[in-house]
């Protein structure tokens, strides 16, 4: 009777132990998230010196006419200025023309969209928010 409860107590103690233990887990492995497309196609004020306009196009058909990049460009800045309510004349035309030409950079990029080509065309100059806003003045 004594080794019973001996036997007894030990897989008493066993098994709260074995009880008490802290069950190992495993926390499911989270999958890399993937590269949003979207991050790509932001267009406007993208870094404080670049301003972005992102251009698509068809896969057989490419962007040669640079006429149509800078008359593109130049509506969105316009656009942009209109939502600032700032006053959009020919003085701030003329600007954004010269901003467009002397900072502005084209360039198609190795990722499409839709089966689109994508096309950027970047102007990159110092604080350029401020420079933008600073050529036409407020209504």
């Amino acid at each position: 009777m004594k080794h019973a409860f001996t036997g007894f107590l030990i897989l008493l103690i066993a098994s709260l132990t074995f009880s008490c233990t802290k069950k190992a887990t495993r926390e499911p492995v989270k999958p890399e998230p993937e590269v949003d497309e979207e991050i790509y196609l932001k267009e406007g004020f993208i870094a404080r010196d670049t301003f972005r306009i992102v251009m698509l196009d068809c896969q057989d058909q490419n962007y040669t006419s640079l006429e149509s990049v800078e008359k593109r460009a130049l509506a969105t800045l316009q656009k942009y200025l209109l939502e600032q309510n700032r006053v959009y004349d020919n003085n701030t035309r003329a600007e954004l023309i010269n901003l467009i030409h002397n900072y502005g950079t084209f360039s198609r990029q190795n990722i499409t969209h839709k089966g689109n080509n994508v096309y950027y065309l970047e102007i990159k100059k110092d604080n350029i928010k401020r420079y933008i806003d600073g050529i036409a003045r407020a209504r």
